[in-house]
């Protein structure tokens, strides 16, 4: 993104970004952003994993259509790992190992996806 667009359409996308998956949370969830690409969504309040799988789909939604930053149109996407409290860990640092193992579950399943349907060789 930045090589391409520059940092400060970088720095635009990742604030349209945050905006579009903050109008998509509940109120008392939290939204924030870890670093670089990544956030990570609290949502206290939830009853099951079917709950937190709803936000994880709204929030994947928020890539559907594209992005225009400074005169240009951005197509973007989401990888998004959930993980449970406490089914999946007790602790904060438990709770984002998880989120971010599913995550990297996600994106090899996406990737195995395209490459069987040849659209780009590993």
């Amino acid at each position: 993104m930045n090589d391409r667009y520059g940092h400060r359409a970088g720095d635009l996308y990742l604030k349209n970004v945050a905006a579009r998956m903050g109008r998509q949370l509940r109120p008392g969830d939290t939204l924030a952003r870890l670093g670089g690409d990544e956030f990570a969504v609290l949502s206290p309040h939830v009853r099951n994993r079917r709950d937190v799988e709803e936000i994880a789909l709204r929030l994947e939604r928020c890539f559907d259509d594209p992005f225009a930053v400074e005169g240009s149109v951005i197509e973007g996407s989401a990888s998004i790992g959930v993980a449970l409290y406490p089914e999946d860990a007790r602790t904060k640092d438990g709770l984002l190992h998880w989120a971010d193992a599913a995550m990297y579950v996600v994106k090899r399943a996406r990737r195995s996806m395209a490459v069987e349907a040849g659209q780009f060789s590993e």
